[in-house]
This record gives structure tokens, C-alpha cells and sequence, in this order.
């Protein structure tokens, strides 16, 4: 995939898959400081299995960037045409009106700046209509590019920068072995 420099991304096609599924539990784990992000997909929806895995992958593989930068994630949730995961999680608070998304976007970062800035992320895993899984270099390209937003709203060139450098030491991140594979 490209960014919008017209640069490559630097992890692209060869984003390499996990083997041992030992991020499969990653947001339980006590030892885990990021521990307190929610992470929740769509179980309504067709392969609700499959895509509550991605969300657990992009949790751990993204979980260290967000510590190193101290950014307060509360929480990564599945996004859709009809839905949205933040409906789905234990701690909903009542009265919350889903946001409904145009089919083409992929992923949007809701920030709040009260007494400190916190970020909610959500992430379409699905193809609009017919809810078939999109691959998981596409995710994780928006992955990038909503953390870019904890730096910066507008897309103009400050965010771009954050989101180049958050792509760069992702891939940085994936080739020291972050993503375990034998």
C-alpha cells in the first residue's frame, strides 16, 4: 500500500503472520501495562471469531509504539456499516448513540481533552454490504493512521509526518521480532 507522500509503506506486503497465537491473550495478561484498553469487535456479525483475532493482533502488535508514546488509548473497536463494537463492550456507558460511518472510511479516532487526552479507535475489519474480512495490511494501515491522529487532527503535513513515523517504527517493530514467528 502507498500513504499519501506517494512513498510505500514500509511494511507492506511483507507484514509476516503469526504462529504460535501467543497474542491471542495479550489484552488478558496482568503483566500487559496496555492491559486497560478495551478491545471489542462485532460478535453479530459473520466470522466474529476471526475478526475479534485481528483486534487482538493489532492490540499487540501496536501495543508498544502507544506505551513508548504514552498516548491513553481506551479502547480498539470494530467499526461497520451497521454497527460499531462500542456497543458490544462490558462497560458501555448507557445512552451512547452509535456512530455510523460512510462506506468509505476505514477507521476514525475519537479524542476527548478533558482533564487529560484520551483516544477511542475504530477500525473497519469488513467490507461494507457484505461483511467479507479486509486484509489485514489494510487494518493495519489504518492502524497507523489513526494513531497519527493522537498527534494531530487535521490530515495536513505535521500529521502525515506522525503517521510516516508511526508506519516506519511499525515496521521497525515487525522486523526485531514483535511479531512472533519461528
Amino acid at each position: 500500500g502507498e500513504n499519501n507522500t506517494g512513498k510505500k509503506r514500509p511494511f507492506g506486503s511483507t507484514i509476516r503472520t503469526f504462529n504460535d497465537g501467543s497474542w491471542n491473550d495479550a489484552e488478558n495478561d496482568p503483566a500487559n501495562s496496555n492491559s486497560k484498553i478495551v478491545v471489542q469487535h462485532i460478535p453479530s456479525l459473520p466470522n466474529d471469531s476471526e475478526a475479534a483475532a485481528i483486534l487482538r493482533r493489532i492490540h499487540y502488535e501496536f501495543k508498544e509504539i502507544i506505551e513508548r508514546r504514552k498516548w491513553n488509548l481506551l479502547s480498539i473497536t470494530e467499526m461497520c456499516c451497521c454497527g460499531d463494537g462500542k456497543d458490544h463492550t462490558p462497560h458501555k456507558r448507557g445512552g451512547r448513540k452509535t456512530k455510523i460511518m460512510p462506506n468509505n472510511v476505514l477507521g476514525y479516532n475519537l479524542t476527548a481533552s478533558s482533564y487529560t487526552k484520551t483516544h477511542e479507535i475504530h477500525l473497519r475489519l469488513r467490507h461494507p454490504r457484505t461483511h467479507a474480512l479486509l486484509d489485514y495490511e489494510s487494518i493495519a494501515g489504518t492502524m497507523c493512521h489513526e494513531l497519527a491522529h493522537c498527534v494531530r487532527g487535521p490530515h495536513d503535513a505535521h500529521f502525515y509526518k506522525a503517521m510516516i513515523e508511526i508506519e516506519e517504527q511499525y515496521a521497525i517493530y515487525l522486523a526485531k521480532g514483535v511479531v512472533l514467528d519461528k
